[in-house]
């Protein structure tokens, strides 16, 4: 995470101690689900935890679907 510099906002979903460790890099950690997508427009940082916390492939799909989105609209 500290490649991406300081105060970058994105998700990995609901796991504390990981999103400890992305607050303990100058980061800001947005709690969300599987099929949701956390966009940090000044940084042009999209994130979705899909597959670290989807419950099935369709969860999963969803989250991603929306990233993709995400990335093109940001392009």
């Amino acid at each position: 995470f500290k490649a991406l510099g300081k105060n970058i906002t994105l998700t990995i979903g609901d796991d504390p101690a990981v999103a400890a460790q992305i607050q303990a890099c100058g980061h800001i950690h947005k709690k969300c689900s599987a099929r949701e997508v956390i966009v940090d427009a000044k940084n042009r940082v999209v994130s979705t935890p899909a597959y670290m916390s989807a419950a099935d492939i369709a969860e999963a799909d969803a989250g991603i679907g929306r990233l993709v989105a995400a990335i093109v609209e940001l392009a």
